[in-house]
């Protein structure tokens, strides 16, 4: 294989993100509040210009590098208005949270790159259009007060820029294209890797690899000894083969079991099997200033994009990636070691960890955007995923903190007051 698809988010992100960790305008933002945002505005544009708008359209384009390596890009753009007589306009949207940014203070150096790709490739894919106007928009979440910027780009740019940017990924991309082909060239030839399969083993492989294929789900009830961890992740790394996920979820209900996929995984290594893992660990386990760090006040916040790509480059030079591993790198370049572990299990074919990291939707790791992640997911214990599910879909107020909000409210928002006094 000589090829490596890259959405343009991750694309601009490598290329172009710089600075800190988000502060509150970006990260206070959920991706339910993002989503109804941007469905008001669709809904805003479709009611101002009727047809002549169109929203969420793919776009694919190709680079093909000078040694042959194919670069496969593709993304949604959010909105673009067709006026006739007049260059196309593409829109990309920003959510924000906050009244006072001007969008200076707003805008960010991957955004701009986002847009940009997707105005080149517009042009790239449609030879009749000669230039487009492509429009950055900045939309608060709380006032609906609107910043934008609006930039030109003609073919004979777009051609410039594709070049600029891709050319400038390529390195990046032949060492993922390595690891890739690595992966599944031993996942192809590795054997079981124990000396003998036990009883009803052989058969529990096949129908887990059956499921893996056809995206079923896929229970089983077996006693303990039979081999349950090999026998469903031997089965995931063969059906990587298949190209039908590219990342295995493992996930397991409390830290301490997590071990057993661990030593599975490097007992497959030891059989010749190349694969690139890591575990996760909670933020409050793994930062080390505790649960009330702050990221607009920590040091391994400022920075942090800055100096990411130096940390990768060490961090994803691993096979087995553990939490230890990862604060250790993480300090040396004076960066946040729960949000270096997260950037780097993007690149990671098995990810060990928690339910919540894939069934909680507030903590999930998976792109709630459909077909931006092709994942297998395997569930140890599975029983404990009722109490656990009750937990993560299940709310709960104190009496006493409403009591405390009722007296700091009271005489400064009477509406406020009288809400939290009806609970």
């Amino acid at each position: 294989m000589n090829k490596v698809n890259v959405s343009v988010t991750e694309l601009a992100s490598y290329i172009s993100r710089r600075g800190n960790l988000a502060g509150g305008s970006y990260g206070s933002v959920s991706g339910a509040e993002g989503t109804r945002l941007h469905q008001k505005i669709f809904s805003d544009l479709k009611k101002a210009y009727g047809d002549i708008v169109i929203t969420e359209e793919s776009l694919y384009y190709d680079y093909i590098s000078a040694s042959g390596l194919t670069i496969s890009v593709n993304g949604r753009f959010d909105a673009m208005l067709m006026k006739p007589g007049k260059p196309p306009m593409i829109f990309e949207i920003k959510s924000f949270n906050s009244t006072k940014e001007s969008f200076d203070a707003l805008v960010r150096p991957e955004h701009v790159t986002q847009l940009k790709l997707y105005g080149a490739m517009y042009l790239l894919t449609n030879s009749d259009v000669l230039d487009v106007s492509l429009t950055l928009r900045y939309v608060s979440i709380t006032s609906f007060d609107s910043f934008e910027n609006t930039y030109e780009m003609s073919y004979e740019e777009a051609l410039k820029y594709w070049e600029e940017i891709l050319g400038e990924y390529a390195a990046f991309a032949k060492t993922l294209l390595d690891y890739q082909n690595s992966l599944l060239d031993s996942a192809t030839q590795i054997k079981f890797p124990f000396d003998s399969i036990r009883p009803g083993q052989k058969e529990f492989m096949k129908k887990a690899l059956l499921a893996l294929n056809s995206g079923e789900a896929f229970f089983v009830e077996a006693p303990t000894g039979i081999g349950k961890t090999v026998s469903v992740l031997y089965p995931a790394i063969k059906g990587l083969v298949k190209n039908r996920y590219d990342q295995i979820f493992y996930l397991t209900a409390k830290e301490a079991t997590r071990g057993v996929a661990e030593a599975t995984l490097n007992a497959m290594r030891k059989s010749g099997l190349i694969i690139r893992s890591i575990t996760l660990r909670s933020k409050e386990k793994m930062c080390p200033f505790g649960p009330d760090c702050d990221a607009k006040f920590c040091p391994l916040a400022k920075d942090y994009y800055g100096k990411l790509k130096d940390a990768l480059e060490e961090s994803l030079a691993l096979d087995e990636i553990t939490p230890e591993k990862i604060t250790d790198i993480a300090l040396r370049h004076n960066i946040c070691p729960h949000e270096f572990l997260i950037d780097t299990m993007e690149y990671c074919t098995v990810i060990i960890g928690d339910y919540n990291h894939v069934f909680n939707q507030r903590v999930t790791l998976v792109s709630k955007e459909p077909g931006n992640q092709r994942i297998a997911v395997l569930v140890d214990e599975a029983h404990n995923m009722i109490d656990r599910g009750r937990d993560m879909f299940s709310a709960s107020i104190s009496l006493s903190l409403v009591d405390s909000m009722i007296k700091d409210f009271k005489g400064r928002n009477t509406k406020v007051e009288t809400l939290l006094q009806q609970l």
